[in-house]
Protein backbone atom coordinates (compact mmCIF):
# COMPACT_ATOMS: atom_id res chain seq x y z
CA UNK A 1 0.00 0.00 0.00
CA UNK A 2 2.88 2.36 0.70
CA UNK A 3 4.13 1.97 -2.87
CA UNK A 4 0.65 2.85 -4.15
CA UNK A 5 0.75 6.06 -2.08
CA UNK A 6 4.33 6.75 -3.17
CA UNK A 7 5.83 6.64 0.33
CA UNK A 8 8.35 4.40 2.05
CA UNK A 9 6.87 3.99 5.54
CA UNK A 10 4.17 5.19 7.91
CA UNK A 11 6.36 8.01 9.27
CA UNK A 12 6.53 9.56 5.81
CA UNK A 13 2.73 9.58 5.70
CA UNK A 14 2.58 11.70 8.86
CA UNK A 15 5.60 13.93 8.19
CA UNK A 16 3.49 17.10 7.92
CA UNK A 17 2.17 16.73 11.47
CA UNK A 18 4.22 18.97 13.79
CA UNK A 19 6.38 17.23 16.38
CA UNK A 20 4.25 18.86 19.09
CA UNK A 21 1.38 16.54 18.18
CA UNK A 22 3.37 13.33 17.97
CA UNK A 23 3.51 11.14 21.03
CA UNK A 24 2.22 12.06 24.47
CA UNK A 25 0.27 15.19 25.39
CA UNK A 26 2.89 16.06 28.03
CA UNK A 27 0.34 16.93 30.69
CA UNK A 28 1.97 16.83 34.14
CA UNK A 29 0.41 14.56 36.73
CA UNK A 30 -1.31 16.09 39.71
CA UNK A 31 -3.35 18.65 37.76
CA UNK A 32 -6.98 19.13 38.63
CA UNK A 33 -9.71 18.29 36.13
CA UNK A 34 -10.24 22.01 35.46
CA UNK A 35 -6.52 22.57 34.77
CA UNK A 36 -6.37 19.59 32.39
CA UNK A 37 -9.48 20.84 30.58
CA UNK A 38 -7.95 24.33 30.21
CA UNK A 39 -4.71 22.88 28.87
CA UNK A 40 -6.54 20.68 26.34
CA UNK A 41 -8.69 23.65 25.31
CA UNK A 42 -5.53 25.67 24.67
CA UNK A 43 -4.14 22.82 22.55
CA UNK A 44 -7.39 22.54 20.61
CA UNK A 45 -7.24 26.23 19.71
CA UNK A 46 -4.34 25.33 17.42
CA UNK A 47 -6.69 23.22 15.26
CA UNK A 48 -8.10 24.62 12.06
CA UNK A 49 -11.78 25.50 12.04
CA UNK A 50 -13.92 23.33 9.72
CA UNK A 51 -15.88 26.35 8.56
CA UNK A 52 -12.71 27.95 7.17
CA UNK A 53 -11.89 25.07 4.84
CA UNK A 54 -13.77 22.83 2.42
CA UNK A 55 -14.43 19.24 3.40
CA UNK A 56 -14.35 16.69 0.61
CA UNK A 57 -14.86 13.40 2.43
CA UNK A 58 -17.84 11.60 3.87
CA UNK A 59 -19.66 10.39 0.76
CA UNK A 60 -21.78 13.50 0.48
CA UNK A 61 -22.35 13.90 4.21
CA UNK A 62 -20.40 16.95 5.23
CA UNK A 63 -20.72 20.29 6.91
CA UNK A 64 -22.86 22.42 4.62
CA UNK A 65 -24.76 25.67 4.79
CA UNK A 66 -28.45 25.50 5.64
CA UNK A 67 -30.24 28.79 4.94
CA UNK A 68 -31.83 30.25 8.06
CA UNK A 69 -35.26 30.28 6.41
CA UNK A 70 -35.36 26.46 6.33
CA UNK A 71 -35.98 26.00 10.07
CA UNK A 72 -39.03 28.31 10.26
CA UNK A 73 -40.40 26.69 7.08
CA UNK A 74 -39.90 23.20 8.49
CA UNK A 75 -41.83 24.09 11.64
CA UNK A 76 -44.65 25.89 9.81
CA UNK A 77 -47.97 24.57 11.11
CA UNK A 78 -49.43 24.65 7.57
CA UNK A 79 -47.35 21.58 6.75
CA UNK A 80 -48.59 19.59 9.75
CA UNK A 81 -51.72 17.47 9.98
CA UNK A 82 -54.02 16.26 12.74
CA UNK A 83 -52.26 12.89 12.93
CA UNK A 84 -50.90 12.01 16.33
CA UNK A 85 -47.14 11.43 16.57
CA UNK A 86 -47.44 7.73 17.51
CA UNK A 87 -48.95 6.76 14.19
CA UNK A 88 -46.86 4.95 11.60
CA UNK A 89 -46.84 7.86 9.19
CA UNK A 90 -45.20 10.41 11.45
CA UNK A 91 -46.98 13.18 9.63
CA UNK A 92 -48.30 13.33 6.12
CA UNK A 93 -47.86 17.08 6.25
CA UNK A 94 -44.18 16.72 6.97
CA UNK A 95 -43.87 14.14 4.20
CA UNK A 96 -45.55 16.56 1.83
CA UNK A 97 -43.16 19.28 2.93
CA UNK A 98 -40.13 17.08 2.23
CA UNK A 99 -41.52 16.11 -1.17
CA UNK A 100 -42.04 19.81 -1.97
CA UNK A 101 -38.42 20.55 -1.09
CA UNK A 102 -37.26 17.60 -3.24
CA UNK A 103 -39.34 18.93 -6.12
CA UNK A 104 -37.74 22.39 -5.84
CA UNK A 105 -34.29 20.81 -5.77
CA UNK A 106 -35.07 18.59 -8.76
CA UNK A 107 -36.26 21.64 -10.71
CA UNK A 108 -33.03 23.47 -9.87
CA UNK A 109 -30.94 20.49 -10.96
CA UNK A 110 -33.04 19.74 -14.05
CA UNK A 111 -33.76 16.12 -13.06
CA UNK A 112 -36.83 15.42 -15.19
CA UNK A 113 -37.67 11.98 -13.81
CA UNK A 114 -37.60 13.22 -10.21
CA UNK A 115 -39.67 16.28 -11.15
CA UNK A 116 -42.29 13.98 -12.68
CA UNK A 117 -42.23 11.63 -9.68
CA UNK A 118 -42.54 14.42 -7.10
CA UNK A 119 -45.35 16.06 -9.05
CA UNK A 120 -47.27 12.76 -9.16
CA UNK A 121 -46.84 12.20 -5.41
CA UNK A 122 -47.88 15.75 -4.52
CA UNK A 123 -51.07 15.39 -6.58
CA UNK A 124 -52.26 12.38 -4.53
Amino acid sequence: MFSFLGIKDIDELYRDIPALFKGELNIPSGLSELEVKERLTDLSQMNKNMEEYGIFRGAGIYNHYIPSVIYPLASNRNFLTAYTPYQAEVSQGTSRYYMSIKLRYAILRGWKFLIHLCTMVLQL
